[in-house]
């Protein structure tokens, strides 16, 4: 059904002669390629609207060719469509790669030349959208990878997400994430290496002389160990001063059986065997000690540890070493690094791909028409995006919703009073009935009521122990009780009422009868 939709959204896109590429997947991947080379052990599947990777710990090599080659000197724009379907992206690539000239797609190679790379890439401290432009050096003639100095970031949550590539031929470049621009900059000054090299270098063939001096201090070579530096002598000695306190246990052992343990009812010595007290501290050696007195350690005043001399200016001292630096033989100044970009013919997934599975790609397009990449997103991408997310708040708001049940379910007063604040809140106009309601119930509950089987409670504790205080529990006010009769405990208090007051209680019963 997905991809019927979305076969049905691009419809709406017009071909135009700026696209060398759209690819909705609405027949699958049948204008895929994939490569026969036996590194790559993963196979790509089409699903719904896209093709996704079913395997961990795979290599993926698949790739399809453009309508016509796309040629330095026009706009390049490289948009598709990421989802993690299985988990968010723990380690792997999901970039595509734009392989130049005229490759051999069915038996195309990790090591195949490309001109861009572009994508997410994440797996341990790595997390960013690759943006990888591979120039050729005119005058080596050698390929050199050339990387975006502050790229963007990867969306590694469920719902699909749309990245887009734009390189122009003025060498500015944006990358797009979900249609909002994530990084910008020049292709002149915002990528390491610089596509200019440096004119200078130092020299590799150049060593370190073996007479070079290069440490800035030395020891005193006319220093020596003054006549009372004692290296033996301690870090810490014994406190001569401290005496052993008065009424000290010096017999008593620091660990007894626990005086207060009782063996248990159903303790068998047959099955259990001999029955012995947990080992617990002495209580004896907490006021004043027991056992054997050591006098404490305190720091030695006359410990100077090991003698050395004291460091000195070296006169012989030359500086940091380091090569001279000699004209760079592959210097050339590169002052438009877009025309030099290689011809592409073809856009490839070569990944490795180790945690999760499921990555899926959708709606690939390489145009160079932005303003055309940016309708054809909106009318596919965009929708379902909308969707994902409408679906994910739905899904959120559910759970929300039975964890809420279950805790009125399993809580107590707390909750019920949460439960009906939510009704109240519904409800506006019986809102201040119910809050009353709830108010005056707890207030009782609190105070302990007259629920009969409190009275029976109360009746049997009055035979039972009749000069006992009585705990009762009371809202909390600066008048409650008298301060000498009372317990603070975190807003209310524990008032001791004596048996004089069982009178005012029994005149209460009396009036509630």
């Amino acid at each position: 059904m997905r991809a019927v939709a979305l076969v049905l959204l691009a419809a709406l896109v017009p071909l135009s002669a700026a696209h060398l590429l759209k690819e909705t997947f609405e027949n699958g991947i049948e204008n895929w390629v994939s490569s026969s080379d036996e590194s790559y052990t993963g196979r790509a599947q089409a699903v719904d609207g896209g093709m996704v990777l079913p395997e961990e710990a795979k290599r993926y090599g698949i790739s399809t060719p453009l309508s016509q080659p796309w040629q330095p000197g026009t706009p390049l724009v490289l948009q598709y469509e990421l989802t993690f379907t299985d988990s968010p992206l723990e380690c792997g690539g999901a970039y595509m790669k734009m392989l130049s000239g005229s490759p051999d797609l069915e038996t195309m190679k990790e090591s195949d030349p490309f001109t861009i790379m572009f994508g997410p890439d994440k797996c341990g401290s790595t997390n960013k959208v690759h943006l990888i432009l591979k120039h050729k050096n005119p005058v080596t003639g050698k390929l050199v990878e050339h990387h975006a100095s502050k790229p963007a970031r990867v969306k590694t949550d469920k719902l699909p997400h749309l990245y887009t590539l734009v390189v122009r031929p003025d060498n500015t470049f944006s990358v797009l994430v979900d249609q909002v621009e994530e990084a910008t900059g020049s292709l002149t000054t915002d990528f390491e290496p610089p596509f200019t090299p440096l004119k200078e270098i130092p020299d590799p063939d150049e060593k370190k002389p073996d007479d070079w001096v290069d440490e800035p201090k030395i020891p005193d070579p006319e220093a020596s160990k003054p006549d009372d530096w004692d290296e033996d002598a301690p870090e810490t000695i014994p406190d001569e001063t401290a005496e052993k306190p008065s009424g000290w246990y010096d017999d008593e052992p620091l660990m007894v059986p626990d005086p207060s343990a009782v063996r248990p009812d159903d303790w068998n010595d047959e099955d259990d065997g001999p029955w012995e007290a947990p080992i617990v501290e002495n209580p004896k050696c907490k006021d004043p000690g027991c056992g054997e007195w050591k006098r404490p350690v305190i720091s030695n005043p006359e410990y100077k540890g090991k003698w050395s001399a004291p460091m000195i200016d070296n006169t012989a001292y030359k500086g940091v070493w380091k090569p001279q630096n000699i004209p760079n033989p592959e210097f050339f100044e590169c002052e438009d690094p877009a025309a030099g970009l290689a011809a592409i013919g073809a856009v490839a997934v070569e990944v490795w791909l180790y945690k999760p599975k499921g990555v899926q790609f959708g709606n690939v397009l390489v145009t160079t028409d932005e303003a055309a990449a940016e309708e054809f997103g909106a009318r596919t991408w965009k929708v379902v995006s909308d969707a994902a997310k409408k679906k994910a708040a739905e899904e959120a708001e559910k759970a929300a919703e039975e964890a809420r049940k279950r805790r009125i379910e399993e809580g107590g007063i707390v909750v019920q009073m949460e439960r009906v604040a939510l009704l109240a809140m519904e409800n506006p106009m019986v809102s201040l009935p119910l809050i009353l309601v709830v108010f005056l119930l707890a207030l009782k509950m609190c105070m302990g009521g007259n629920s009969k089987k409190t009275v029976e409670k109360e009746k049997v504790v009055e035979e039972k122990e009749k000069e006992e205080t009585k705990r009762t529990c009371l809202l909390y006010t600066s008048d409650a009780a008298d301060e000498e009769d009372s317990v603070d405990l975190g807003g209310r208090r524990i008032i001791k009422k004596k048996k004089k007051n069982n009178e005012r209680r029994k005149g209460r019963n009396k009036a509630k009868t």
